[in-house]
């Protein structure tokens, strides 16, 4: 299948008009507000929370020991010095000694020289840019050395006269902060801690729309469970004593069939989710120079080693499933990127982050990380607060995996394959959404001709309107303004997938129109049924092709 994603400059476009989405302060000038803010209008306010209701209804609802918090986006500074990132978040920015414009660095360098260079420090940045003597994009200036640019808004909370808080640039760390509380009333691992929350970062350079902001919203898991102590490998130290290089230094154990403990032990993991086919760039073909992806299920690559567990392979497999059934991406346009040794966060023992073909590349949307026991073993070391289980005898703290989805890339995923142009099969551009995560399910619309009937038709309709948002759990709209050709355009724009129309026969056989959004095929049925007929078309029950 050949994958054809919509551009983001398209996509943005058709947003800001339809008011689905725009910049934040736009009635001023760039000088006066700030870039990287969207404020979401009505339909994406909706489309928002339909995402959220599908993934809590996946990911939380419809499991066991999985517990959803809300913490406070305001955070005490200490948080952050004992999590590493005071020390570590940070990117590397490059500035044109001409024009003082400035930019990432290895954003860069990727763009105008091709070649990779997430995770290298500030000097190799630096050494590139000199050897391959890139300059200023913008007017040709000669660029400065490459310095470190630290992502955390500081602010300060009371009387102080020094920050002492930070905007969290994560979800995450409240969640650690929040395990022995909910440890103490659900008891001990393993169980889930999800929470939904904005984030923020001072990104240098926000771009590509919805891609790359300042405020933003993740939806995030953090899975404890128990690992056998006689499981965990040496430490960094040892390995470095023992003479040991290269990838075991990244204390990446993979448990593979082991079943002493927990970490391979995954309630969630059941036959279908084994049987779930990924497609996963491992990090040996990317060594290579490979681009190649591993089609193979879940199970197969944790017995195979390349995935570290059976809790990722859950977590992967949930995420495809995600995706595809619940938001209509493209199979062939997902795929799971084992990162590099330099790229890996200093929390991590193995990240593979789920990537998505856009119209400029292959780029991630959510992260999944194996945080091992560091979040946790660094805050009960710093608030002198115990957070040990026992696990055959011996004292351990939890392990964690961490699946962590950005909506705001969610929406221009969805868009990328949902938008159609105009003239491709109309004459507007209109998008094609998910039954299952379209915000308007369904829209009621009296024809309002002959005159006469005008009166009859609007009452029945608004009468079927206030059924159907009683006997439904889905957002209905009703609209009587415009040609009814108009407004069969306008909900194509919204994504509707059906529209009820009223008319004067509705008034002689008491039924109705149902019109197909994709195929554009009207069907007439018994007014009566019209509630069920919407629930099993949108629970996916029926086709629409079977009215006919």
């Amino acid at each position: 299948m050949e994958l054809k994603p919509a551009g983001i400059e398209e996509i943005m476009r058709f947003l800001i008009r339809e008011a689905v989405v725009f910049p934040t302060a736009e009635i001023y000038s760039s000088k006066q507000a700030f870039s990287g803010f969207y404020t979401f209008g009505h339909l994406g306010t909706l489309l928002v929370e339909e995402i959220k209701r599908l993934w809590r209804r996946r990911f939380i609802w419809s499991k066991e020991r999985v517990y959803e918090i809300s913490g406070s986006i305001l955070t005490p500074t200490i948080v952050w010095k004992a999590s590493g990132h005071l020390d570590s978040f940070w990117d590397p920015i490059v500035f044109c000694t001409r024009c003082n414009r400035t930019f990432r660095a290895d954003h860069l360098i990727e763009e105008k020289l091709n070649l990779k260079a997430e995770g290298k420090s500030v000097d190799e940045l630096t050494e590139i840019i000199r050897s391959n003597g890139l300059k200023c994009p913008v007017c040709g200036g000669v660029l400065s050395d490459v310095r470190r640019h630290y992502l955390m808004f500081k602010t300060k909370v009371g009387v102080s006269v020094e920050d002492n808080a930070v905007l969290r640039p994560e979800t995450a760390q409240v969640i650690f902060l929040s395990y022995p509380r909910i440890r103490n009333v659900f008891g001990k691992p393993p169980f889930g801690i999800a929470q939904i929350g904005r984030s923020y970062r001072n990104e240098i350079s926000p771009r590509r729309g919805l891609f790359r902001l300042r405020e933003f919203e993740q939806m995030e898991i953090e899975y404890f469970v128990l690992r056998d102590a006689k499981c965990i490998p040496f430490s960094r130290e040892e390995a470095e004593r023992k003479g040991i290089v290269g990838e075991d230094l990244r204390y990446r154990p993979k448990c593979m069939d082991c079943k002493r403990c927990q970490v391979n032990n995954c309630p969630y993991f059941t036959e279908e989710y084994r049987k779930t086919l990924l497609r996963i760039l491992t990090r040996e073909a990317q060594l290579k120079g490979s681009e190649e992806v591993v089609e193979i299920t879940a199970d197969e690559a944790v017995k195979r080693g390349i995935l570290p567990n059976e809790w990722m392979a859950y977590v992967l497999a949930e995420e495809v499933r995600f995706l595809t059934e619940d938001l209509g991406v493209p199979f062939n346009a997902i795929r799971f990127r084992e990162m590099l040794p330099e790229e890996t966060p200093h929390y991590s023992a193995g990240n593979f982050d789920l990537e998505i073909c856009f119209s400029f590349g292959w780029k991630e949307i959510v992260g999944n990380a194996y945080r091992t026991d560091y979040d946790l073993t660094k805050h009960m070391k710093m608030s002198g607060v115990k957070m040990l289980e026992e696990v055959n005898g011996v004292k351990v703290v939890p392990h964690v995996i961490e699946p962590s989805i950005g909506i705001e890339r969610t929406i221009l995923t969805i868009l990328s394959y949902a938008y159609v142009k105009a003239k491709v099969d109309r004459k507007y551009d209109w998008l094609k959404l998910h039954r299952k995560v379209a915000p308007v399910k369904a829209a009621v619309l009296p024809l309002m001709m002959p005159r006469e009937y005008a009166r009859e038709e609007s009452k029945i309709a608004r009468d079927i309107w206030r059924r159907l948002c009683e006997e439904t759990e889905y957002h209905i709209v009703y609209d009587e303004k415009g040609s009814i050709g108009s407004r069969y355009k306008r909900y194509d724009q919204w994504g509707v997938p059906y529209c009820i129309t009223v008319d004067a026969d509705t008034m002689r056989d008491n039924t109705v129109t149902i019109r197909d959004r994709d195929t554009r095929k009207q069907v007439r049925v018994k007014l009566e049924k019209i509630p069920a007929i919407v629930t099993n078309l949108i629970k996916g029950r029926i086709k629409f092709s079977h009215l006919e």
